[in-house]
């Protein structure tokens, strides 16, 4: 299950959807179709993985400036 909630939310969707399309067509009106239309669940969560993955890489950066300032004054 994710941890986001849009993504829990579109993970409880997508089983409701598929609930609804697990009724016989007999019980449904004969113009009605079922569909998930935009699902843009995927997108979010590759885009919250793409942020955290930046947030340590600026963390790894900064501690390898401070301390390559922090050498280098040490020695000068």
């Amino acid at each position: 299950m994710p941890r986001f909630f849009i993504l829990r939310l579109a993970h409880r969707h997508r089983h409701r959807v598929a609930g609804i399309l697990a009724i016989p067509r007999q019980s449904m009106p004969a113009d009605m179709e079922v569909s998930l239309s935009y699902n843009t669940a995927p997108y979010v969560g590759v885009s919250i993985t793409r942020v955290i993955q930046t947030l340590f890489e600026a963390m790894g950066m900064i501690f390898l400036v401070i301390l390559l300032f922090l050498q280098s004054r040490a020695t000068g």
